[in-house]
């Protein structure tokens, strides 16, 4: 994954990012390039109401009409509903995990210093 410094706009990947303590949430993600250390953040939380409204209207009846067309042998019914399926499934999972995720300063940073020139 790839990560973009707000401060110094660098991209740089996890494996090369600056990590003074992993269990202190500031000082786990820091910059290679300017050594500011950034925090995680996610969009705000969700109740999911509507994502249990959408499932109950939506995906009880598709379900049945899933079960009902394995019943039948009709292929048809199976793939249509199959598609409301996932559909729901799709809105259901964008609405509870796909908040985004951002990195922002965690006002700690750390000195880099330039290596000599002769090396």
């Amino acid at each position: 994954m790839a990560v973009t410094c707000p401060e110094c706009t660098t991209r740089f990947r996890l494996s090369e990012a600056l990590c003074e303590d992993w269990r202190d949430p500031d000082r786990a993600l820091g910059c290679p390039h300017c050594g500011v250390f950034l925090r995680v953040e996610r969009g705000p939380e969700r109740t999911g109401l509507r994502s249990a409204i959408l499932g109950g209207f939506c995906g009880a009846p598709a379900g049945m009409l899933f079960a009902h067309g394995y019943v039948t042998g009709d292929a048809a019914v199976i793939v249509l509903t199959g598609v409301v399926m996932f559909g729901v499934f799709g809105l259901w999972y964008a609405d509870n995990w796909g908040r985004a995720m951002h990195f922002v300063p965690s006002g700690y940073r750390q000195v880099i210093q330039a290596s000599p020139e002769g090396r």
